[in-house]
């Protein structure tokens, strides 16, 4: 939220005074006058053009049209192999987009998987960036929470994780394994009927 509260923070637009008055303190009109003309002068000087405060404003609005805006997609689920077609059950997903910043939940609940092979891959609604990455390897902005239902974990596997890939319109899920390394969710690992939840955020290019 740095960007919207850039836009809504009061800048200074008047220094201090020239004559500094308490309370109790007798004194004539002339260093009134000087701080009266003082904060004159610095207002002219400082204070935004109009154009400059409808542009801002625009700004604003567009950034809180965008925060308020849920939009939906259809999720898909596939294999890096191009094969193994997939029928759901149900399916939905949503995301909300502020600049380059998108954040996105969806599931898919599947029904039936043909044969096929390679790494599974869910989708993402817009493709996450190709040159922002945190870290090497291939890995998107940030990884994903990823959840399921009816899904068996092969022997020595604890938990599932999902990561972005760079300049890609899906995310990969990774095995956690006991020994503390991880391998790719793939093909062979999946039997429908399963369900699978993933929700996180990411920059776009």
């Amino acid at each position: 939220m740095n960007l919207l509260t850039d836009f809504l923070r009061l800048g200074v637009i008047i220094g201090a005074f020239p004559n500094t008055i308490v309370n109790g303190q007798l004194i004539d009109a002339t260093p009134v006058m000087a701080d009266f003309n003082w904060i004159l002068s610095q207002v002219n000087a400082n204070a935004a053009a109009a154009s400059d405060l409808a542009t801002t404003n625009a700004n604003v609005a567009s950034i809180l049209s965008q925060i308020g805006t849920v939009n939906s997609y259809t999720p898909v689920v596939s294999f890096a192999a191009g094969t193994g077609s997939v029928t759901y059950n149900s399916r939905a997903g949503f995301y909300v987009q502020v600049g380059k910043f998108i954040i996105v939940s969806a599931q898919a609940s599947i029904s039936g998987i043909g044969t096929g092979g390679g790494i599974a891959q869910f989708s993402i609604p817009v493709a996450a960036t190709a040159t922002k990455m945190p870290y090497n390897g291939g890995y998107g902005a940030n990884s994903f929470g990823m959840s399921s239902t009816l899904f068996t974990f092969p022997a020595g596997t604890t938990g599932l994780f999902g990561f972005a890939q760079a300049g890609q319109t899906y995310i990969e899920c990774g095995l956690q394994q006991s020994s503390g390394s991880a391998v790719d969710l793939a093909w062979v690992n999946l039997t429908a009927p399963v369900a699978f939840g993933w929700s996180g955020f990411y920059f776009t290019d």
